[in-house]
């Protein structure tokens, strides 16, 4: 389940909350879960989402951890390198499950693979151990649709098998690889 604050009409505390920062729902239990891996657990499910987005269709804004940032900056192909932006952040704030606000540091721009076309994905980094969230706004732009019963997504117009990760969520690989790599 997502967990996210209901906003009541007319209640001034909510609307200014969400006029200050951008929700980014993550499932409550999975930020729960984290806290209580041991580091073994903790280790494995980093490693199966390095090189992966999430899918989160509660997410606003594309946003991603700095741990995943960085191992991912340091995984693209020396052609792809020179392709990545990294800029300053507005500050933006976001709200994960638990009411945990994180802060953005940066914003960056970088290329990814996506249903077999080379995109440019833009994200902002947060201090956290969280994969990449592809927000609903840019699943909607690259025409996605989910098909839950066969684990799978069409993406712009191709369709891709997604992969579960042990906590439930899909992800999809998007590190772009050449024969240079």
């Amino acid at each position: 389940l997502a967990a996210h604050v209901c906003e009541k009409e007319g209640d001034e505390e909510n609307k200014t909350r969400e006029e200050e920062e951008e929700e980014a729902y993550f499932t409550g239990d999975l930020v729960e879960n984290l806290r209580k891996m041991s580091k073994e657990e903790l280790e494995g499910l980093v490693r199966e989402t390095l090189g992966c987005l999430l899918l989160d269709c509660g997410c606003s804004k594309n946003v991603a951890g700095e741990g995943w940032w960085n191992s991912y900056k340091a995984s693209l192909p020396k052609c792809w390198q020179d392709q990545v932006k990294e800029s300053k952040s507005d500050g933006r704030r976001f709200r994960f499950g638990g009411d945990e606000v994180l802060t953005s540091t940066k914003v960056v721009r970088f290329p990814a693979m996506i249903a077999g076309r080379l995109v440019t994905i833009e994200s902002h980094i947060v201090k956290s151990r969280i994969p990449l969230l592809w927000s609903r706004p840019s699943m909607k732009k690259a025409g996605t649709v989910l098909d839950l019963p066969e684990d799978r997504a069409k993406i712009f117009n191709q369709w891709v098998d997604l992969n579960l990760t042990t906590v439930g969520h899909y992800s999809l690989e998007i590190l772009p690889m050449n024969k240079e790599s």
